[in-house]
């Protein structure tokens, strides 16, 4: 007999925020602690304009199927809000909303749901409050797949390339902006072939001024490290996924950290790779 029917529901190898706390962010298509265990992951607007939350044993029980069906023909369902899991309500809003649902099935990467950007301009995912990497590390953990070679960013902060002013990573290739390297060039990711990965990218000691270290990893692989110095002042304009340029195939997850999680790197990934059997 099963006391607590959610013991498990935070998904194979536990939950990613259970045995690593103190995300900034976490935004996942399933359940990422205990905490979370029953509660809304994404809110979703079906053709005709109903709105209504899921969670995600409800994403693939049918329950968000049979919702989008309900609506006007040719059917679909897009993400309004992915809900953020860290407790710290850093929820992403679209504009121009991503698809879960594509009017026969929920999306999916590799069996597991995945939510799908075309390449909209404005097709991305924004926090409301200011920009929640603010400290001197921040790490970030997703799960995605690209479509295409194009610069396209995967998370970042909104904004130009004025000082402090972007924190990003691309399809392909490190993109650091001209706040981070002083150019537009960034550490290669020829690692990855485009398909459904686990994307790392760890930076220390963002000080204004100070020497700087960013470390990616791609599916668990060997690490890509460049070391510099520069003006690396916070940036303050909102943190967004899928933008500020567009971001064309599936992301699946995306946790963020305000601090250096070198020691954690491998462990996050374990549990990542456990869930979405990525490597």
């Amino acid at each position: 007999m099963i006391i607590n029917p959610y013991r498990f529901a935070a998904g194979a190898g536990g939950g990613l925020l259970d045995t690593y706390a103190g995300a900034s962010g976490a935004w996942s298509l399933r359940e990422l602690s205990t905490a979370w265990a029953g509660l809304d992951v994404v809110r979703i607007v079906r053709s005709g304009g109903t709105e209504q939350d899921f969670t995600a044993s409800e994403i693939t029980d049918g329950t968000l199927k049979t919702f989008c069906d309900a609506g006007v023909a040719p059917f679909t369902g897009k993400i309004v809000t992915w809900y953020d899991q860290s407790g710290n309500t850093n929820d992403l809003s679209f504009v121009t909303s991503p698809t879960l649902y594509n009017g026969t099935s929920v999306v999916t990467e590799n069996g597991e749901p995945a939510i799908d950007f075309v390449g909209a301009t404005d097709e991305y995912g924004n926090v409301s409050s200011s920009n929640i990497l603010t400290g001197a590390d921040f790490s970030v953990f997703a799960v995605a797949q690209c479509d295409t070679n194009a610069v396209a960013y995967l998370v970042a902060t909104e904004g130009g390339g004025a000082t402090g002013a972007r924190r990003s990573f691309y399809s392909h290739s490190l993109q650091l902006g001209s706040a981070f390297k002083g150019s537009n060039t960034g550490t290669s990711l020829s690692t990855w072939d485009r398909t459904q990965s686990t994307i790392s990218m760890i930076a220390t000691d963002m000080q204004t001024s100070g020497s700087h270290t960013i470390d990616t990893w791609v599916d668990g692989g060997s690490n890509s490290q460049w070391t510099g110095t520069g003006l690396i002042t916070p940036a303050t304009d909102n943190f967004r996924v899928g933008g500020e340029t567009i971001w064309n195939g599936r992301i699946q997850e995306v946790v963020v950290y305000d601090s250096d999680e070198t020691s954690n790197h491998a462990g996050i990934e374990s549990n990542i790779n456990t869930h979405y059997s990525i490597y």
